[in-house]
Order: structure tokens, then C-alpha cells, then sequence
């Protein structure tokens, strides 16, 4: 352990590559700016494909399903759900083991869109991954998915 820092030798200094919150938020920034508008000729955001793709590969298929995996308040989540619904891409069906539950399905209309716009969003993906390696993609996940579960355990 060094004496003027209280750490061990061999740890990483989170400040050596700049703040984690920029890095995050420059990925995000970065994706929105290309993704945004290749979403807008289907009338649909991004938060809004999330919803419509997990519930096309039955990932998700409530809103607090969804809120599992998609990084918005609930709130948030619900409102985009009404709206997909008003659209008439999503529809909820009360489920018949349990009516509390209410399950979102989508229509025939919000299955083709995903469809059609998962082809936009693998162009995007593309665009940005380009010359990234698929070690360096397996490291960058890797490195996520523990700072992600770092926060689930350490959060209030």
C-alpha cells in the first residue's frame, strides 16, 4: 500500500482515465446521437425500441419485467408503454392466473417494426464497434456487467 493514498500498489486509480459518470454518459451521448434519428422515420425512441425488443425475444413481458433491464424509473417505463399502446404497436392483457399481473403482448404491427428497425440499430451497433475488437467487446462487458453488479450490491 502506498502511504499517500491508502491503496495497494497494483489497484487502479479511478481518476487515471477521468470520471466514470463522463464515460458512461460519452457511450450514451455517442449512440444517441446516431440512433436517434435512424428511429425517427418509425416514430419510435430508443427507450421505446428497448420495450418493443425485449417483449419481441420474451425477455420482458411486464413493465416491471422491463424495468429489469431497461435503466429508466418506473414511472418513466409506464409512460412509454402508454404510448406504445396508444400507437397500437404493445397491448397489456390482465393475466388470467393472476389479474393483478398485467402482461404486455405486441401487436402484429409492433412485431414487424422491430423487425424493420433491428436493422437500424445493428447498423448503428456496427458503426460504432468499428475496430473494436471482439476481445476488447468481451473485455468492455465484462468490465459493465461488474460495475453494474458493484452498484446493485452497494446500493441504498
Amino acid at each position: 500500500m502506498t502511504e499517500a493514498r491508502g491503496r495497494r500498489e497494483d489497484s487502479a486509480d479511478p481518476f487515471e482515465i477521468g470520471p466514470l459518470g463522463a464515460l458512461g454518459a460519452s457511450i450514451t451521448s455517442a449512440y444517441g446521437r446516431l440512433i436517434t434519428p435512424r428511429l425517427a422515420p418509425y416514430g419510435i425512441s430508443l427507450v421505446q425500441f428497448g420495450v418493443l425488443n425485449f417483449c419481441f425475444r420474451g425477455q420482458a413481458d411486464t413493465v416491471s419485467g422491463l424495468a429489469n433491464v431497461i435503466p429508466i424509473d418506473a414511472a418513466s417505463l409506464s409512460r412509454q408503454v402508454d404510448k406504445l399502446v396508444n400507437k397500437g404497436l404493445l397491448r397489456r392483457r390482465r393475466s388470467q392466473s393472476d389479474r393483478r399481473v398485467v402482461r404486455l403482448e405486441l401487436t402484429d404491427e409492433g412485431a414487424a417494426l422491430v423487425q424493420e428497425a433491428a436493422e437500424v440499430v445493428l447498423e448503428v451497433n456496427a458503426t460504432l464497434l468499428r475496430g473494436v475488437s471482439r476481445e476488447e467487446m468481451r473485455g468492455l462487458m465484462s468490465a459493465v456487467r461488474k460495475i453494474v453488479a458493484n452498484s446493485e450490491r452497494t446500493a441504498p
